[in-house]
């Protein structure tokens, strides 16, 4: 089964697959840098750090199709504006496990 719905993604770019394809090979890149990851330690450490991760991550992940990732980002989000730490901290592995399952389609898709 699909995580990443390329047709959703493509239609918001008004079918531009060579778009997509360079939005899928940034959005790999930024998760090879460690852009869009966070420890329960930075929950606690830089909270407006987190914050401003899990809200990119929410915009970035329904672009390459991962709604997954998104459905997620959107629960942490709101978790970050209520300043639901604990609630936060008990995401990350789901958030993780959506993210390197993502990660590892996209990854086929750009046959890297």
């Amino acid at each position: 089964m699909s995580v990443i719905d390329q047709e959703h993604a493509i239609s918001l770019l008004g079918g531009h697959e060579v778009i997509y394809k360079k939005i899928l090979q940034k959005f790999i890149d930024s998760v090879d840098a460690g852009s869009y990851s966070f420890t329960a330690n930075d929950v606690n450490g830089d909270f407006d750090a987190v914050a401003r991760i899990i809200h990119s991550v929410k915009g970035v992940s329904e672009n390459v199709g991962a709604m997954k990732v998104k459905e997620l980002a959107v629960v942490l989000d709101q978790q970050a504006k209520d300043h639901l730490t604990n609630d936060i901290i008990s995401g990350i592995d789901g958030y993780n496990a959506a993210m390197a399952e993502a990660c590892n389609e996209i990854r086929q898709i750009l046959s890297l």
